[in-house]
């Protein structure tokens, strides 16, 4: 119910919640509450406390490269494109995606099809001058929840 996060000097931090309520404590910066699917940034260095007992995901990069993270909920049998800005101070891509929740197929460049399950994660690398397109399609009557992780590096 009470954490202190372990200090990471030279690490980028963005925590997402995936089921439960938590409250960060940054000492000396902000306090935040963050429900599903709501996210943090902060520095590792950061003297980080929380409170609350949740299930989490948590992007972790060194300070030479940029992490982004999205919540993504399909509904039944829904479409979506997945779109991302290329950063053109970053030569290369890693997408990350987690299947939190619903049965997903992944079409890359419109070849090859993945199929995926609860807790199923893959990664996908690029150079950014040659982006893969990206299909999601949820299998399922039910909602699907996805977490995207995007991370530029050279």
């Amino acid at each position: 119910e009470e954490s202190n996060f372990t200090p990471l000097p030279g690490i980028n931090r963005i925590l997402m919640i995936i089921d439960g309520e938590l409250i960060l404590e940054h000492k000396n910066h902000y306090e935040k509450i963050l429900k599903s699917f709501q996210q943090d940034t902060f520095k590792g260095d950061w003297d980080t406390k929380s409170y609350g007992k949740v299930t989490d995901f948590n992007l972790m990069t060194s300070e030479d490269c940029i992490g982004e993270v999205e919540g993504l909920i399909l509904d039944s049998f829904e479409i979506k494109n997945i779109e991302y800005i290329k950063n053109n101070e970053f030569s290369n891509i890693a997408i990350a995606v987690y299947n939190v929740e619903g049965s997903l197929e992944i079409a890359i460049d419109n070849k090859e099809k993945i199929q995926m399950e609860i807790g199923d994660t893959i990664i996908i690398t690029s150079e950014s001058t040659d982006i893969p397109s990206i299909i999601m399609k949820n299998k399922n009557y039910k909602k699907s929840r996805t977490i995207i992780s995007y991370i530029y590096y050279n």
